[in-house]
């Protein structure tokens, strides 16, 4: 049974990250992503914004990639093209926020679908020139914010926590490059949502799939400038159940080697 060309388009749009998965070269890969670019718009609107932030997800792997050599396709189309498919994506705020009207809570998992896609249009927006505002920035923590109560109100602890997570990570890589006011303005929220995540997590130091979670409280605390005992605290718990750093990301990895470097440094 053929498929429609819709099914087609969406297909090729899932096909990007599997192709990226497999470290398989794309050969004239920016005349292929700009025809797929260009045949997503007959796409609804909601199909148009998922695939489009799968584009952007892939361009940024490209982009990378021919930064480091690993591709030849030339890093000043791509960031042309790339900035052509944000501000595509821009078009589509209203169209995030009354998807997010519309779907009733009983479908938790398809509105934190469109929170994350708010909150990754959000952040695209403040990373254009002239884009840092503090507007933005609220809207931003507004977000994960409710995100965080969706989960609550649901009862699923780990994603209530993850999203409290994502609160503190935000803060802590935009206060790097900005301090001053935006530091002074957001920094309660972060503390608040890392209260809120230690909350739950004192509840279940023994569940083995918050590890990766206290890996994260410990990287925070120290971030946001805590005692070293409460860093040490939750480095603790998670070296205690024998922890085998491969299975986790590089960014965690990343965190836990930078706690315990600051827990082993004795000037500390």
């Amino acid at each position: 049974m053929a498929l429609a060309k819709t099914q087609r388009i969406a297909l090729r749009v899932s096909n990007l990250r599997m192709i990226r998965n497999d470290h398989q070269p794309v050969s004239d890969y920016l005349e292929n992503i700009k025809i797929l670019a260009h045949d997503v718009k007959s796409l609804s609107n909601v199909e148009q914004i998922s695939a489009l932030f799968e584009i952007i997800h892939d361009l940024e792997y490209e982009m990378k990639d021919s930064l480091t050599g690993k591709s030849r396709t030339d890093i000043d189309l791509l960031n042309d093209f790339y900035r052509t498919i944000v501000q595509r994506l821009f078009a589509f705020h209203d169209i995030i926020d009354n998807e997010l009207q519309d779907i009733p809570p009983v479908l938790p998992a398809v509105r934190e679908k469109w929170m994350r896609h708010r909150h990754a249009l959000l952040k695209l927006e403040i990373g254009f020139p002239g884009g840092i505002s503090g507007d933005k920035f609220k809207r931003m923590f507004d977000n994960l914010e409710e995100m965080a109560r969706l989960w609550r109100d649901k009862l699923f602890e780990y994603g209530e926590v993850e999203a409290y997570m994502m609160i503190c990570d935000e803060f802590v890589a935009y206060s790097q490059g900005l301090n001053g006011r935006f530091h002074k303005d957001f920094k309660h929220r972060a503390v608040n949502a890392y209260q809120k995540a230690e909350k739950v997590l004192l509840k279940r130091l023994d569940r083995p799939e918050v590890q990766s979670q206290m890996i994260g409280m410990a990287f925070f605390s120290l971030k946001l400038g805590l005692d070293k005992k409460v860093v040490s605290f939750w480095f603790s718990n998670v070296s205690r159940k024998g922890i085998q750093l491969r299975h986790y990301a590089h960014w965690l990895r990343t965190q836990y080697q930078e706690v315990q470097n600051f827990l082993s440094d004795k000037s500390q």
